[in-house]
């Protein structure tokens, strides 16, 4: 005996609910990165410093200058400021209250 066809539909449906929510909740715990690392914009946590960052600093003193280019070709300029013992560049962008480059949105008020 077949199921009607409006029957068919809703146990179709629920079964599509149910496997894109159990998708959405495996893609949301494999978004931390063992370490304590977060990609950029993941909820909760504290993220840390790109390595470039902290190589910008080597050899330098608290307060210098530095700079470096990302992995996507954005240049960041910053100051080299102590974290966790160790110095590492904080981007003016963040020190100025903007957004990051290639964000594609300006200022940050």
């Amino acid at each position: 005996m077949r199921m009607p066809t409006t029957k068919r539909f809703i146990l179709a449906a629920i079964v599509a609910l149910t496997l894109t929510s159990t998708i959405i909740a495996i893609d949301n715990t494999s978004a931390q990165t063992p370490g304590g690392s977060q990609p950029p914009g993941a909820p909760g946590g504290e993220r840390k410093p790109p390595p470039e960052a902290y190589k910008a600093c080597q050899n330098k003193t608290a307060g210098d200058s530095a700079s470096f280019t990302t992995p996507r070709g954005d240049a960041i300029t910053g100051v080299c400021k102590e974290l966790d013992g160790t110095l590492v560049l904080v981007p003016d962008f963040m020190l100025n209250g903007q957004n990051p480059p290639g964000s594609g949105s300006a200022g940050g008020r």
